[in-house]
């Protein structure tokens, strides 16, 4: 069955593991405020019989990832180059900042994509506007910056069976991989 809303543009998806599983969709929707056509930015958090938007947090949220170790763990992104965790999949989200913003030459960058490593929920990857690829190898470790691509990175996968490899895809349609 299909559900939405009128005039929303759907960035990512990423469903839970959990018991029953959460489907976190991140849109763009276009609202009007005092005469002028807005877009705000939203996730929203879809379980049997229900869809909730009440609980982004107070950045425009880009993107959205889960952890497939952990059923209750899911990461947003946002155009400030913040990251952040939920661990809460049906009650109140509670969203706690994953580091320091992203930056690249010293300016945030939007969070673009972000891969939590199939084994470990608090190994990230994070793809950006500004092409860059940062890791996050535990929630002790700071953000590094693996590599700068040329243009945008838009997505990023853990390869299969093989979670020391993983996949990048640039503006222009390049695949890059580690």
């Amino acid at each position: 069955a299909a559900a939405g809303m009128s005039g929303a543009a759907t960035r990512s998806l990423a469903f839970s593991n959990a018991n029953p599983a959460a489907l976190y969709a991140s849109l763009t929707v276009n609202a009007v405020s005092a005469g002028v056509s807005v877009a705000m930015h939203r996730l929203a958090r879809v379980l049997p019989g229900t869809t909730d938007f009440s609980f982004s947090f107070e950045d425009f949220n880009y993107n959205v990832a889960t952890a497939p170790s952990a059923p209750c763990v899911a990461y947003a992104g946002a155009l400030s180059g913040t990251v952040k965790k939920n661990t809460n999949w049906s009650g109140a989200m509670n969203w706690t900042a994953v580091g320091t913003p992203l930056t690249i030459m010293g300016k945030p960058t939007q969070v673009n994509t972000l891969a939590v490593h199939p084994s470990n929920e608090d190994a990230l990857l994070a793809g950006t506007g500004a092409g860059g690829i940062f890791r996050k190898t535990d929630n002790l470790s700071p953000w590094t910056l693996v590599t700068t691509l040329t243009g945008s990175v838009n997505s990023i996968v853990y390869e299969p069976g093989n979670p020391q490899v993983a996949y990048a895809a640039g503006s222009g349609g390049v695949v890059y991989k580690t």
